[in-house]
């Protein structure tokens, strides 16, 4: 009954304003079946400076034991129980069994860390980076795979198909939104892990697959920089306003 009335008082509140912004098409059908009204999508941006598939490091990947034919798989996120670790494993464990020489590393920290560290030996924990840093670890990688459904957008797909990656995934949020299946990535459907473990496997052996999804990821993406985000975001406001948006460009 709590869950209600905390939702009754927040469709109350957003129903008074002209416009709620929510970061994907899927979100906003959801929120208007619970009685929202003046919906409107502002998707997330990614900054196309900090990943970029030129910050590939021959040096961090010697340091993760991989060479330059190795498929390096990457994670980023807060190790945290809503993250399906579970599954990733699982997924990563298929990825090695099919080509050994695959390398699993994980960048971030959380609660998890310890227990997944003891558990998973033989992959490669970081823990936190800087904000620059993270973009080299992004380019030096070469798969991403992620096995999270509870996101409601996922920032972490979009900067992995911005730096360049074969990203796997489910077909929600992020990824339904700006991967298109075999031509910028591989998604599943959203219950189907088999699935998902089975692109995973694809990606790590198949070389040529990798590389032409690895070519496209990028210009997935390209519309998602900041400048254009923060512009739609002007444009709306403007509209709301009924004055004419500024032409001049947000830095």
């Amino acid at each position: 009954w709590v869950g209600n009335a905390v939702l009754a008082w927040l469709r109350h509140v957003h129903n008074r304003t002209e416009l709620t912004l929510a970061p994907t098409p899927e979100i906003c059908a959801e929120l208007e079946a619970q009685g929202f009204r003046n919906l409107g999508v502002l998707s997330r941006g990614v900054d196309l400076e900090i990943f970029d598939p030129a910050l590939r490091s021959a040096e961090l990947r010697q340091k993760w034991g991989a060479g330059a034919e190795t498929p390096v798989v990457l994670h980023v996120g807060r190790l945290a129980p809503e993250k399906d670790y579970s599954l990733l494993f699982e997924a990563y464990s298929a990825m090695r069994a099919a080509n050994p020489s695959c390398r699993f590393v994980i960048i971030g920290d959380g609660p998890l860390r310890a227990s997944l560290e003891k558990q998973h030996s033989d992959c490669i924990f970081e823990g936190a980076v800087s904000s620059r840093e993270i973009g080299r670890c992004y380019a030096s990688a070469d798969i991403y795979i992620h096995a999270s459904r509870s996101e409601t957008f996922g920032n972490v797909l979009t900067e992995a198909l911005a730096s360049g990656l074969a990203v796997a995934g489910f077909d929600y949020a992020a990824a339904h939104q700006f991967i298109k299946t075999g031509e910028s990535g591989l998604v599943a459907p959203f219950d189907d892990t088999k699935r998902f473990i089975a692109d995973a496997v694809r990606l790590a052996q198949d070389a040529s697959l990798r590389g032409a999804l690895r070519g496209n990821a990028r210009a997935a993406v390209s519309s998602l920089c900041w400048e254009q985000v923060v512009s739609s975001l002007e444009s709306e406001f403007a509209r709301i306003a009924g004055i004419s948006p500024s032409p001049t460009q947000v830095p």
